[in-house]
Parts: C-alpha cells; sequence; structure tokens
C-alpha cells in the first residue's frame, strides 16, 4: 500500500506503521495512534483490477478513482472492490 500525504513529516512514520499492520488485500483498518495529517491519506492499494467501489466505515464514498482511494478520517475501516 503506498501512501500521499501532505505533511511530509508524517510520510515515513505512517508509512512504515501502515506496511508493517496491513497486508495487501481489500479490507484495510487505520486505526490506533494515527492522527489524520493536515492533508488526506491517498491509498493506492496492489489490487488486480479497477477500483468500482469504496466503503469507509459502512459509508459508500466517491472519493476514489481506478487506483486510489482518499481517506479522510480516522478511525477508517475501508472496503475496497
Amino acid at each position: 500500500m503506498a501512501l500521499s500525504i501532505t505533511s511530509p513529516r508524517a510520510i515515513s512514520a505512517v508509512e512504515q506503521l501502515l506496511e508493517q499492520r496491513l497486508p495487501p488485500r481489500e479490507r484495510q483498518q487505520l486505526d490506533g495512534d494515527l492522527t489524520m495529517p493536515r492533508g488526506k491519506i491517498v491509498a493506492r492499494p496492489p489490487l488486480d483490477r479497477a477500483l468500482q467501489e469504496v466503503l469507509v466505515n459502512g459509508k459508500a464514498t466517491r472519493n476514489f478513482t481506478a487506483d486510489e482511494v482518499v481517506i479522510d478520517e480516522l478511525p477508517a475501516d475501508v472496503v475496497m472492490r
């Protein structure tokens, strides 16, 4: 999972935490000690198909493209289909 964060100071710490905790799959949970950076988290899951639907905390979102999801709330339970 690759991340794009607007706050450069947070990039390394968040990437390391997510890479350790989140295996690549269709459902990701972002919780714990994470704090939303000034910008939003952009996740690019390594799926073998284009994203068609994304749910964040059980609610449908349109905040995604074929290959990335913008996460703007924490904690977040993200389902990517």
